[in-house]
């Protein structure tokens, strides 16, 4: 049955004329899960994906999208995720940022690779919210993760790798887990993150082979000095600086900070080009770590001198390219809606006119009705 309400219309479309009353039908097709946009447009909450997307897309609150698996369900596009939305079983070839999580929003991603991004593979504003990434890869993007201010974070088994910078960049106070991950041949360090207001478990992973250090731990003045950062049982090995290393870009604490908010236990340190662990750094359980696995010279990195860009700096850049992604999308959405009414136009042309040269009591209709009705159907506002 159709409902009019100023001119638009709700629900399948049914239209009968009897005795001066129209009739008729038009058929809306049900959404292909080979068409992931328009299946994100029907309001499921659980969506089963196969096939080829080739348009950004935004996975709308508390929706699920599971693909068959990464092989044959592919989205050739940047993908937006409000909060709680779930993506799975997917590959992700983006253009600008492939993953976007929106301001303050929780989300996950299981078995997702994710790749080609000219900015972050996955990026996070400030604001609160966690971001769950499991069984993942993250790999050929300008950076594989890039974290702002205020997230939690869960990341497991993951492996990212071969990332033109950093394979994993998290600002201040990050809080969560990062565990069982590979960070690997990645262009600038393995993993890079500011400790001021931090709390997060670093556990049983490897950095390898990537060209500046494994793990680099920063510290800034300002806001909150210290954080609560454990660094255990991971294996650091063929790096290009250290295995680990220690920066304070502003100079500031001269390492006290490092000693108030970190601990190393158990780690694998063996390979590094510039030795173990940076004697930049001062750990909580210093007395506690084998000397030879304390580098006995310094060496000035790229990594501790850089930052000449600054975080407010790199928010706005990215967050300009996700605006453009949106607007983009807006734009879709609108050239989509304009479609669907000239479609259900059309079918009320076709189905009147059809009754008329057809129906055994058209001669009821005077011709000026016809004319009329006509012309309502070709200038309405739906």
């Amino acid at each position: 049955m159709v409902f009019f309400r100023r001119g638009v219309v709700l629900g399948s479309l049914t239209i009968i004329l009897w005795g001066g009353i129209f009739w008729g039908s038009a058929v809306f097709a049900a959404e292909s899960t080979a068409n992931l946009d328009k299946a994100l447009r029907s309001g499921k909450k659980v969506i089963n994906f196969s096939g080829k997307e080739s348009d950004n897309v935004k996975i709308r609150k508390g929706v699920t999208v599971i693909g068959t698996n990464p092989e044959k369900a592919v989205i050739n596009g940047d993908v937006i995720m409000e909060d709680g939305s779930t993506l799975q079983n997917v590959t992700v070839n983006g253009n600008i940022i492939p993953i976007t999580i929106e301001k303050g929003a929780s989300a996950t991603l299981i078995n997702v690779s994710i790749r080609g991004g000219s900015d972050a593979g996955i990026y996070a504003p400030k604001g609160g919210g966690t971001l769950t990434v499991k069984n993942s890869r993250i790999a050929k993007n300008r950076k594989g993760i890039f974290i702002l201010t205020g997230k939690s974070v869960i990341l497991t088994g993951n492996t990212i790798s071969g990332n033109r910078e950093e394979g994993a960049d998290f600002h201040s106070a990050i809080g969560g887990s990062i565990s069982g991950n590979v960070f690997s041949d990645n262009g600038e360090g393995g993993m890079e993150m500011i400790i001021n207001g931090s709390t997060l478990t670093i556990s049983g992973n490897t950095f390898a082979n990537n060209k500046a250090s494994g793990l680099a731990l920063q510290s800034y003045s300002g806001g909150k000095l210290t954080g609560n950062i454990s660094v255990e049982k991971n294996v650091f090995t063929g790096n290009g600086n250290y295995g680990m290393d220690c920066k304070n870009p502003q100079g500031s604490g001269n390492g006290a900070h490092f000693r108030a908010s970190a601990t190393a236990v158990g780690n694998i340190l063996k390979l590094n080009k510039l030795g173990p662990i940076s004697p930049r750094c001062f750990f909580a359980n210093q007395a506690e770590i084998p000397k030879e696995d304390i580098a006995t010279e310094e060496v000035e990195t790229e990594e501790s001198l850089e930052m000449d860009i600054t975080e407010e700096i790199q928010e706005e850049n990215i967050t300009e390219e996700m605006s453009q992604n949106v607007e983009e999308m807006r734009e879709e959405d609108e050239s989509l809606l304009e479609e669907n009414v000239e479609d259900v136009q059309e079918s009320l042309h076709v189905v009147y006119k059809s009754f008329l040269s057809r129906s055994p009591i058209s001669f009821l209709f005077p011709f000026s009705w016809r004319e009329t009705f006509d012309g309502f159907l070709s200038n309405v506002r739906w």
